[in-house]
């Protein structure tokens, strides 16, 4: 019996190869996108659960109140001994500062590697394997390291490296105590090639404020480890401290980093749902595509479906026939599918830039894939399998199939299915193209193009005028300022009120450390006052500030009032205004603008350089910056980012979520198109004679072909009427995520609308007009 189902399906095949291979480009080009789907999906969803004891780890978040809103954040000021000894629900904890540092054991050996400085419990916290070890905690001592198997090999070629010393930045020796294993690349401890231990870190002794890990034991309650956390905190900051702590699990560190108002919000798990929604909803529409064509193709077999009924066959004998073939039809394209998506892979990991990959070692792999087989086997075959296979055989015999079957509407609502997931991808994609170019355009308030941002760290003011002569000496240089924070990084903030006049209470400004050449450099606009001078060195206590802090002070002319700042109620300064900048985007582009103050800094809490150079001399501009940095700070590696790189990066999640969406519409548009093509063939099919008989008394071509394309207006007219409508709703939820957005104009409706009717009659026009265009004998002649 299965010898002669497969017989007959490949004969069928063969029969009619083209209207077969039209299904099969649809099926695998769905199976193709969501096999990928699944393992991007599956990727996403495993980050961070490389442990099983991963579920216990949690970081400490800080919630701060400020000036109504609640600002989340991962440094917190809890002591250390006070986690380990007094919160009973803590198994390990440990503090955690991430580094950049030169790793060498000889002067023609350095790398540069990024690391931790991280207490002796770090391993008990991050559990990884120990390829060698000196003893259970191998991070006891101060000048011990710990470094991944991985930096090992790049330094030593070996793995016997125990007790070996190393040089870190060629000053300072650690004798190598432990070899671990990298963390998986589906880790947000991935970059760690090694632990130092923290008291080696040279640091400001008040410096209190730490990211910090736990974990937990599995039974411990968070909200009581929580309020332990939150009392510490009022005897730390003071009893008025507007904050209080989050446990935010390891687990969900990769996709749910999304907090407002102090409370999780959501994150990449939104675009990780929708892609894998899209990716679901295009494997049906290649479904839809085999079920109409299948009933296109059974119309010729309607007399031997009724034949083979009369000689006996039962209703469940022709369904298991038809469910044979859909199965064997789907295990063939999904082979096809698994080639494709094994050639194409290397392109999607550039696309979502993940190193996902087609492991068949995973078992994870073979249970998808099976389940996609299953699933995508049962919904393209049931309809064909259970409904064809009971037709009444005096029905079949006297009648055609096609009215018979009553699937025209059927295949109409499918067909509009289709076309409306395609105007709905068609819609929000360019939409999310729109914003994302409203946004790289937008004027932020400050230059971005041609500054190099180096990450200095702060340091002494002579050997910062130093670099700063150095540079400013060169022809390729305009010139150089120093900040506490890049311009897209002032986010610490303080709190201010009026000296005359104080308001009831205080305003949460945003604040960053300035010097006299920063609003220069970044072509900040001085709207009203000046700017910081040094020849004054009454300026060192004053301020500028940008026009909504103005505004919200309530000032009409705020050059020479005065001002105070607060931090938890501590009084930092009081000061004259003596500026006021233009509005700029002093952090997240997804953010508002809030108020800012600038304050001249000294040297020490001036963490970044930036260097502006001269059109087209970037690189003569960057080899004078590393030859001067290298001599003038021998110790220290450089670090350094463009500026309009560094804004263009805050655009990550919106580039991948364009190519990705992208990707989808033009899938789902192959896709239709394949349905369109079906249902144009089905059409042809169904009114051949009908063709032949109007032709002969005369009709046009243009009436022939718009009898064949008649079906199209319906499905064309509700996939509009429902695709677009629910792409606004969805496009007006996702543009509410940006202060600064673009509207949605008629037109994109315009747009998608001619496109979509463009490319239905495109795809329909050739076989439609082909067929109006045929002798009428020949369509007579057709059985």
């Amino acid at each position: 019996m299965i010898q002669h189902m497969f017989k007959s399906s490949l004969q069928s095949l063969l029969r009619n190869p083209f209207l077969s291979t039209i299904p099969f480009m649809g099926m695998v080009v769905g199976l193709t996108t969501a096999i990928l789907t699944f393992i991007w999906v599956s990727y996403e969803f495993t980050y961070n659960r490389y442990h099983e004891e991963n579920s216990n780890v949690f970081a400490i978040l800080l919630n701060e109140q400020g000036d109504g809103e609640i600002i989340t954040g991962d440094e917190v000021p809890l002591p250390y001994e006070y986690l380990i000894k007094e919160v009973p629900e803590i198994q390990s904890a440990t503090r955690i500062d991430n580094t950049y540092l030169k790793l060498s054991i000889d002067d023609n050996s350095q790398i540069e590697k990024t690391g931790v400085f991280a207490d002796s419990t770090f391993f008990d916290v991050h559990a990884t394997e120990f390829i060698s070890s000196q003893s259970e905690n191998p991070l006891q001592d101060l000048n011990a390291i710990a470094i991944s198997e991985s930096a090992a090999k790049s330094l030593f070629k070996t793995n016997d490296i125990i007790g070996k010393s190393i040089l870190i930045n060629k000053n300072k020796e650690f004798i190598i105590s432990a070899l671990f294993k990298d963390y998986p690349t589906n880790s947000d401890l991935k970059h760690i090639n090694f632990v130092i231990p923290f008291n080696a870190k040279p640091r400001d002794a008040e410096d209190i404020w730490h990211n910090i890990h736990v974990k937990l034991y599995p039974e411990s309650n968070l909200q009581k480890a929580e309020a332990l956390f939150n009392a510490k905190l009022k005897e730390v900051l003071g009893e008025e401290a507007p904050v209080s702590t989050l446990l935010f699990n390891m687990e969900d560190w990769r996709l749910r980093w999304n907090f407002e108002n102090g409370k999780q919000t959501g994150g990449k798990i939104t675009y990780v749902i929708v892609f894998m929604i899209s990716g679901v909803l295009i494997l049906f529409m290649s479904c839809i595509n085999y079920m109409n064509i299948s009933i296109a193709k059974a119309t010729k077999k309607a007399k031997e479906i009724g034949v083979r009924k009369i000689s006996g066959a039962t209703q469940k004998q022709l369904a298991v026939h038809f469910m044979f073939r859909n199965i064997l039809f789907i295990i063939s394209a999904t082979l096809f599918s698994l080639l494709l998506a094994y050639t194409i892979i290397p392109q999607v990991r550039e696309l979502t830039n993940t190193p996902i990959s087609l492991d068949f070692t995973n078992p994870l792999v073979w249970f998808g894939l099976i389940s996609i087989v299953i699933v995508t086997s049962f919904v393209a075959g049931a309809y064909p399998a259970f409904i064809l296979s009971s037709l009444k055989p005096v029905n079949v015999l006297k009648n055609n199939l096609f009215t018979i079957s009553g699937g025209a509407k059927l295949r109409k609502y499918l067909l509009s299915f289709q076309l409306a997931l395609s105007v709905f991808l068609m819609f929000g994609s360019f939409t999310v193209w729109k914003q994302i170019d409203f946004l790289l355009n937008k004027d932020v308030g400050y230059k971005r193009s041609n500054i190099i941002n180096v990450w200095h760290g702060g340091d002494s003011q002579d050997r910062y005028q130093k670099l700063k002569n150095e540079l400013e000496s060169h022809s390729s240089i305009e010139s150089v300022a120093f900040g506490g924070a890049s311009p897209l990084e002032i986010n610490g903030w303080i709190e201010v009120n009026k000296v005359d006049l104080p308001l009831a209470s205080p305003l949460t400004f945003y604040m960053a450390n300035i010097d006299t050449d920063f609003i220069k450099t970044l072509e900040l606009k001085i709207t009203s006052g000046r700017n910081f001078s040094r020849e004054l060195s009454s300026d060192s206590a004053n301020f500028i500030i940008n026009k909504k802090a103005a505004d919200v002070l309530g000032f009409e002319n705020p050059i020479g009032q005065r001002v105070k700042c607060f931090s938890y109620d501590e009084e930092l300064g009081e000061g004259e205004i003596i500026g006021v900048v233009s509005d700029f985007q002093h952090d997240d582009i997804h953010k508002p603008i809030n108020p800012v103050i600038l304050s001249l800094g000294k040297s020490e809490y001036l963490a970044n350089v930036f260097v502006a150079y001269k059109p087209e001399q970037l690189n003569t501009a960057l080899t004078k910056l590393k030859n001067t940095y290298t001599k003038l700070f021998p110790d220290k590696s450089l670090n350094y980012s463009f500026l309009d790189a560094d804004f263009n990066n805050q655009f990550y999640a919106e580039k991948v979520l364009k190519k990705i969406a992208i990707s989808y519409t033009c899938i789902a548009l192959v896709i239709a198109c394949l349905g369109i093509l079906n249902l144009t063939l089905f059409n042809v099919q169904k009114l051949t004679k009908e063709i032949g008989i109007r032709k002969i008394h005369g009709a046009s071509v243009f009436q022939l072909f718009k009898l064949i394309n008649n079906d199209f207006a319906f499905p064309v007219c509700m996939a509009l009427a429902v695709g677009l409508p629910a792409a606004y709703f969805m496009m007006v939820r996702f543009l509410i995520n940006y202060p600064s957005r673009i509207n949605i104009h008629p037109y994109y409706f315009v747009i998608t609308t001619v496109s979509v009717i463009a490319i239905v009659f495109l795809v329909s026009s050739y076989y439609a007009y082909k067929s109006a265009r045929k002798n009428p004998i020949d369509s007579l002649r057709i059985d």
